[in-house]
């Protein structure tokens, strides 16, 4: 058993490879610090990210602690490995006992000149008991390879599709379809239970719309924490301005205002735009009718909301099977 040692790299994205070299480190030292190294200029995930994933996975044990370092190198093969090892050392104090490092660095010997008082320990990255997957292949594909992601780091990766459009146009049935065709989940619109609880459309006010605006951005984050590979969401906040404007509530610029800034900081990877061509239901809490009123509002929310916002949505029409298929092919190409 080692006092003191470390088992360093970037973590660019941290996958399943690294947690079963940092199990092993974790096993030989009574201290084990791991270290992320990171550098603002060539990361691809914010370091952020991979410090909170690190430091979820150390948490369940006593001996582990997580710190970070910067590299300031504009090219990875310009890393100054005395500099690094110098913060290292800076940080961690006490002397380093043991470094761990994976195999592919054994004939560098880098780390044996960096660290002369140290035990080198080389962990095998590509034996059968090894996870054959590097954070460079990840990178390439992340839903190809989301299995060899700890659950901590999914989220990140997880796609969000948006499924839009004005009252009885299918968004119910589609994104439910496409969920378990996927064997993902789904986010449901909660404003229908607002809308009941206030007692019906015609009681709305403000602050019903500002709950539900709040209610289903927190269930997004929750539910993105759960996805496979995908999310897909039914309506967002500029539907809920919407049926603001429509339900003639007061301080309806207020509403927008506030949906416009969560729209914002939503960032759908993919947005599915109903076109009302299919038959309207009435399920108790639609306000909307048939025809051109129907044709009206559904202008009012693309031109007043969606294209306002510039949104970049792929208009989806046709019969159920047809609007299934079609967002099949564009999803199996953007995003697998």
């Amino acid at each position: 058993m080692y006092k003191i040692g470390f088992y360093g790299g970037s973590f660019d994205p941290v996958h399943l490879g690294h947690i079963r070299c940092i199990i092993q480190a974790i096993n030989k030292c009574e201290k084990l610090f791991i270290v992320l190294s990171y550098s603002k200029q060539r990361d691809f995930v914010p370091y952020q990210i991979r410090f909170r994933v690190l430091k979820q996975i150390a948490k369940d044990f006593d001996n582990v602690e997580v710190i970070a370092i910067e590299d300031y190198s504009k090219d990875k093969n310009l890393y100054n490995w005395q500099d690094g090892a110098q913060q290292i050392k800076e940080l961690i104090k006490d002397e380093i006992n043991v470094v761990f490092a994976g195999s592919d660095y054994k004939n560098k010997k880098i780390f044996e000149k960096l660290y002369p008082n140290a035990k080198i320990e080389y962990i095998n990255r590509t034996g059968k008991k090894a996870v054959q997957i590097s954070s460079t292949e990840i990178r390439k594909n992340p839903l190809k390879y989301f299995e060899f992601l700890p659950n901590e780091m999914k989220p990140y990766y997880v796609k969000k599709v948006l499924i839009v459009g004005t009252e009885s146009c299918g968004k119910s049935t589609l994104i439910k379809a496409l969920a378990n065709y996927y064997n993902t989940i789904f986010l449901e619109e909660v404003g229908r239970d607002v809308c009941e609880q206030a007692g019906g459309v015609e009681n709305m006010i403000e602050s019903d719309f500002f709950e539900i605006m709040f209610k289903h951005k927190s269930k997004e984050y929750q539910l993105e924490k759960l996805a496979n590979k995908v999310l897909f969401i039914d309506t967002d906040s500029l539907i809920t301005a919407y049926f603001g404007k429509i339900i003639t509530c007061d301080n309806e610029q207020r509403i927008f205002n506030l949906a416009k800034q969560i729209y914002e900081i939503s960032k759908y990877d993919v947005i599915f735009y109903l076109e009302p061509d299919v038959i309207w239901v009435q399920d108790g809490t639609r306000i909307n009718i048939e025809g051109n009123a129907r044709k009206k509002n559904n202008e009012i929310l693309k031109t007043e909301f969606y294209d306002i916002m510039k949104a970049k949505y792929y208009s989806i029409s046709g019969n159920y099977d047809e609007r299934f298929k079609t967002c099949l092919k564009i999803l199996d190409k953007i995003l697998f």
